[in-house]
């Protein structure tokens, strides 16, 4: 019986988290709820919450809330009250995705995590969705929210992985960060509507690939 295999368009596939492995909207806007109730500031309206999503805390509090100084500060100890012990676990996967890493990880892709979440709780998501084991590196932010932006965290991967062809990288991501981190480094970048933006928005992002589902991406990654 002839053995089916798959082979991977790309050698090394870097995933952001929030929005394109799992759906943590629950979770990060009960936090925000949180400080805003706690500290008594003004909620930034539905529209701009949405873009708190992607973006170190640090700069979503001081962008969308107006927030300076140690009023940042406090409202991201408060936001991690929260977060690690009851956000972290309002977030669940994307149906197909495990099935998905599975597959790549057979047709013998190397991947990794870049999310400008906080490295240890995205160690914690993905153990907790028991596909930690599927990555080979996770590149996330430092508690006090420096080198979190996507281009460093990505350029990072790269280097600590010496990773020199820049046609065997692709970064998929549902946010403007990923797709343009993509474009400073000179890598492929596939942008999913299926997270926190719309087919518009990610759309004028200009990313080399579209796709609206998880098994849109499992076609547009693996040959057979």
């Amino acid at each position: 019986m002839q053995q089916y295999t798959m082979n991977s368009v790309y050698k090394h596939i870097i995933f952001d988290l929030d929005g394109t492995l799992s759906d943590s909207r629950e979770g990060i806007f009960n936090a925000y709820d949180h400080v805003i109730e706690k500290l008594k500031i003004k909620s930034p309206g539905q529209e701009a919450r949405m873009t708190l999503i992607g973006p170190p805390l640090q700069k979503g509090f001081a962008d969308v809330f107006g927030l300076k100084g140690t009023d940042i500060e406090s409202a991201v100890k408060v936001f991690r009250e929260y977060y690690a012990t009851k956000g972290l676990y309002e977030n669940v996967l994307y149906n197909g995705i495990e099935n998905l890493l599975g597959k790549l990880n057979l047709a013998g892709a190397i991947l990794y995590v870049a999310t400008s979440k906080y490295s240890a709780y995205a160690n914690q998501v993905l153990k907790y969705f028991g596909i930690d084991g599927y990555f080979k590196e996770v590149s996330g932010a430092d508690y006090n929210g420096f080198h979190a932006s996507k281009v460093d965290l990505v350029a990072g991967i790269i280097r600590r992985n010496d990773i020199r062809d820049p046609l065997e990288v692709v970064i998929i991501g549902d946010t403007r960060y990923d797709i343009e981190a993509a474009a400073e480094l000179g890598i492929d970048s596939i942008g999913v509507t299926y997270g926190f933006s719309s087919l518009a928005e990610i759309t004028a992002f200009d990313p080399d690939y579209i796709v609206e589902s998880v098994a849109d991406l499992e076609h547009l990654l693996l040959d057979d």
